[in-house]
């Protein structure tokens, strides 16, 4: 079911319970340090950052703040949105979307000409963001990111008259640079986790799929799908032909690989790749795919392989393959209900 929520400004009294909520989304400390970095810095806009609320239990929240564009002779004082977070439990119910439009709602109404971020296309672009680029502003990303991670939504007509690069609030600098992701062996206890996982990562793939071939093609092929594709991933982490590694941030389960070797013809083959979306745009799928790589040429394979989608839905692994230098070779299927 669907919760209830209101969107409102934070109290201090929220202030343990946003915490909870940032650490829970991102499964990492890291954001819910820079919220507190940011409140105690002169950068803080106290009515930009919200909650949502179900019936006084905090389920999201949302910050913009202040940040500087230099233009190599000015410094401009502009809004930044960093971070949104929603609890696991109540995710996908648009409660991050609401967040957002009301976030840019309040920035507009206090005059804020513009909001920029670094973030997923795919996901802000429905609020209207578009590459920061398009309007003469850079950002700094991690060399993980893509160029397109650098977002602007302008809040007026008029296109923004400065031009220049972001300068990140010192708050940024006070907390711990993120790190690139341990990788391991699979072990069975982390089977479920890694279900739960790949559900979360695949939700978008399979409505992107169900989008194209319609729903009744989705539904014959699939079934209900989360049982399908859990089912396939647990086949895949059974198989004692197939290796798998795993990714962990601060000992968390992020992301799996899982490839296979085929001597015969010296053709390896990358079978699975998910990565948390909370997770997601930083560089854990490219390690992942790189790693399950090495192996596949230190084993002795001549060609590496993997197969994905031509979909919306699997527009990012398409990026993260083609990142690891594989080149695409088009397939076209077809599908007819019989």
């Amino acid at each position: 079911m669907e919760a209830e929520f209101v969107i409102r400004p934070e109290a201090p009294a929220d202030r343990d319970a946003i915490a909870g909520v940032i650490a829970a989304a991102f499964r990492s400390q890291r954001e819910a340090d820079l919220v507190d970095a940011i409140r105690a810095s002169p950068d803080y806009v106290p009515e930009l950052s919200l909650v949502a609320d179900a019936d006084g239990e905090i389920i999201g929240h949302v910050m913009v703040s202040h940040t500087e564009l230099d233009d190599g002779a000015t410094r401009h004082r502009i809004f930044h949105l960093a971070p949104l977070a929603v609890e696991p439990s109540c995710q996908q119910q648009g409660i991050g979307g609401a967040l957002v439009t009301s976030v840019l709602d309040a920035a507009k109404a206090i005059g804020a000409p513009f909001v920029v971020l670094q973030g997923d296309p795919r996901y802000y672009g429905r609020f209207g963001f578009v590459p920061s680029s398009r309007h003469g502003i850079a950002m700094d990303l991690p060399s993980w990111a893509p160029p397109e991670a650098a977002q602007i939504v302008l809040l007026r007509e008029s296109v923004p008259v400065v031009r220049g690069r972001v300068v990140y609030s010192p708050a940024f600098d006070e907390v711990e640079e993120h790190s690139d992701p341990h990788i391991r062996e699979y072990d069975a206890a982390d089977e479920q986790a890694i279900v739960e996982l790949s559900l979360r990562a695949w939700a978008p793939v399979f409505a992107s799929i169900e989008e194209v071939i319609g729903p009744d093609l989705s539904a014959r092929m699939h079934g209900d799908w989360r049982e399908h594709q859990a089912r396939a991933v647990r086949d895949t982490l059974a198989n004692s032909s197939v290796t798998v590694w795993v990714a962990e941030a601060s000992e968390v389960l992020i992301g799996f690989v899982a490839a296979t070797l085929d001597r015969e013809p010296g053709m390896g083959e990358i079978r699975m790749l998910a990565v948390d979306p909370d997770h997601q745009l930083r560089g854990t799928g490219t390690a992942l795919t790189e790693h399950a790589t090495d192996w596949l040429r230190a084993s002795g394979m001549r060609v590496a392989m993997v197969e994905t989608g031509g979909d919306a839905g699997h527009a990012p692994a398409r990026r993260v393959y083609e990142k690891a230098s594989y080149t695409l070779l088009p397939v076209a299927r077809y599908f007819k209900s019989l």
